[in-house]
Order: C-alpha cells, then structure tokens, then sequence
C-alpha cells in the first residue's frame, strides 16, 4: 500500500525550502500522472503494470472526497472520534479509513492494563 499526502504550508515551505501549492489541486494533478498509460511500456508492447493499492493523507471533506475518488481510502492523524465517524461516511463503500487515534492519560494517574 502506498500512502500519499501533501503535508502542510510551514512543513513545505520552511523545512524542505519547496514552494507550496494548493494541496487538492496538486495532489489531484499527481494522481493523474500516476494514472496515465506508461508511454514506453506501450511503445515496448509490455502490458501495463498493477497499481498498488493507495491512501491518501486526508482532514477536510473535499480531501476525503478524493480519497474517495482516487484511492483505496483516507489517512486521518491526530483527529478526534467525531472526525473518524464523518471520515467513514464521506469514504463509505469499500473505501478504507485508516486513522490514528491518540490517547492522554492524565499526570499523576496509574496506568492500568
């Protein structure tokens, strides 16, 4: 499985010195290069290969709507269960939530198993 994401503004920018694009837009855009026929497989009459099964890095609606769309399903982190839930209903079908759910546990309180 191949996870995809585009990250965000200060991560793109300030870290790896990269110009950053609205992230929809370019996702979608790389998607379709991803999609289109491999011209030199063509020319050498190999078949087309299998695409790997794929997530995509996804918090708001429209981003889980073209995970929908586009992929295998849609990577959540850091989100409440609130976010899981209308993760899952935007995807539905057979479209896989693959989601990061982080627990606190107070200071001063025993762990418990």
């Amino acid at each position: 499985m191949l996870g995809l994401g585009t990250s965000h503004a200060g991560v793109v920018e300030n870290i790896l010195w990269l110009d950053f694009h609205k992230p929809l837009g370019f996702l979608r855009s790389y998607l379709d290069q991803l999609d289109a026929p491999d011209k030199m497989l063509s020319l050498l009459g190999l078949p087309e290969q299998r695409q790997l099964s794929r997530v995509l890095a996804a918090l708001g609606p429209r981003a889980i709507e073209l995970a929908r769309d586009r992929a295998g399903g849609a990577s959540t982190y850091l989100v409440p269960p609130e976010h899981t839930a209308q993760t899952r209903a935007l995807l539905s079908g057979d479209r896989t939530p693959v989601v990061e759910q982080a627990v606190a546990q107070p200071a001063g309180e025993a762990a418990t198993r």
